[in-house]
């Protein structure tokens, strides 16, 4: 696996692709797309918390 690796950045990014810490493309833009994944995960917990107080308080109000 590690050797497949290698192989595949000194294809893709010749000898710069071999330098500690070099990304190819996919590595950067799945990088991207985890980090929007995590805030958009947060954005919908805080929007899901947000709901459920609404609801509790509108069930205090109606009791």
């Amino acid at each position: 696996m590690i050797i497949y690796n290698w192989k595949e950045k000194l294809e893709k990014l010749d000898k710069s692709g071999l330098q500690s810490g070099a990304k190819t493309d996919s590595e950067r833009e799945l990088k991207l797309l985890r980090h929007e994944n995590e805030v958009l995960k947060s954005i919908v917990a805080e929007k899901e918390l947000a709901i459920q107080i609404k609801d509790s308080l509108l069930k205090k109000v109606n009791q």
